[in-house]
């Protein structure tokens, strides 16, 4: 083989290898970034996030797959790294663990387990368990083994406040719903009678309603799964349909929307659309709900998943004319009443 030959071997071959290596650095740098409790108060003071725990046992066996595996996965990788601080801790360890409420917990002679493994998890914990703290520092318990899809549902119910309106069982149903559904996903489903907001505010010269506006960014969790199900329901539907204009707007749009005045996408690092921040003073958490009475004046602003049941009693609120004489809280009460089952 001539020399000029035997080089260009040399280079095919190493640019064939090159995405191998690549790949191989992916996989050695893919990982949780564990801290210690200690180093974990001392991120809050700076930068307040949720708290992921993990108690496991090195000779359990369902501790050593959810590690290997599920804390493998990208998608979880790359979610707790963004959103969260995350600890493991050995609940065979004798360290001495100076914990949030600044109180220190050890091993005891004779004890099973690490002081704060009983404190937190019980005294006996079904291993592997995850404690989760949202940014209010409520916690959370899930015993046992996760896979990825089960750890990511608990991880977006924290990080993304839907724990602030809903129960994790209700949360974790309409998440299998939206990202692994049962039924056939050809099948289109209900859906709400969606209008620009041109057209909406055209319709309401002529027709005048309530209007309601959403406001959602493609990356939230909470968002997606409101489509796919408050929003999909066929009594849903018929209601809002009937009784609203209804205007769902990406949030990072590049269209131009008038509202009273022109606002438009200024194209900043950031990427939102002058109207969204203007609309929630700059307090952009998703899905946002704006309820409008039928002169275009605001009623209600909320920025919080809402499961089918929460949205249905909200746009009931709105829709019967039950805001003008009572606070939702005390209508949520009456609209769940024995007497007002029928209803839903």
């Amino acid at each position: 083989m001539r020399l000029h030959d035997l080089k260009l071997v040399i280079v095919v071959f190493i640019v064939a290898l090159l995405p191998i290596t690549l790949n191989a650095q992916q996989i050695i740098t893919l990982a949780v970034k564990w801290r210690s409790v200690k180093e974990v108060k001392e991120l809050q003071q700076k930068v307040t996030r949720p708290i992921l725990i993990l108690f496991y046992d090195p000779a359990d066996d369902s501790s050593k797959m959810m590690l290997e595996n599920t804390f493998s996965r990208r998608s979880v990788v790359e979610y707790v790294n963004s959103a969260y601080y995350a600890i493991r801790i050995d609940v065979n360890t004798d360290s001495t663990i100076e914990y949030f409420d600044n109180n220190l917990y050890r091993r005891q002679p004779g004890k099973p387990y690490h002081e704060l493994v009983t404190k937190l998890a019980g005294e006996k914990p079904l291993l592997p368990t995850l404690v989760v703290y949202n940014r209010n520092a409520k916690g959370y318990t899930f015993s046992g083994y996760r896979n990825q899809d089960e750890l990511v549902s608990i991880l977006t119910y924290v990080a993304e406040n839907v724990d602030l309106t809903t129960d994790f069982n209700t949360w974790a149903t309409e998440f299998r719903h939206t990202y692994f559904p049962a039924s056939d996903t050809s099948i289109k489903p209900s859906s709400i009678n969606w209008m620009t907001l041109k057209d909406a505010l055209a319709a309401n010269k002529l027709n005048p309603r309530y209007m309601y506006m959403t406001w959602y960014t493609s990356w939230s969790s909470p968002c997606n799964v409101m489509l796919h199900n408050a929003f999909a329901d066929d009594i849903i539907v018929q209601f809002m349909n009937k009784h609203f204009y209804c205007v769902r707007l990406e949030a990072q749009t590049m269209d131009t929307l008038v509202w009273e005045k022109t606002y438009v996408n200024e194209n900043k690092p950031h990427h939102y659309h002058q109207m969204v921040l203007a609309m929630l003073e700059g307090k952009l958490f998703f899905p946002a709900h704006i309820f409008f009475d039928k002169e275009g004046q605001l009623i209600q602003r909320d920025q919080v998943f809402l499961s089918k049941p929460d949205f249905y009693m909200l746009a009931n609120f709105i829709a019967t004319g039950s805001y003008k004489s009572m606070k939702v809280n005390e209508y949520r009460k009456t609209f769940f009443g024995i007497e007002n089952q029928e209803k839903r």
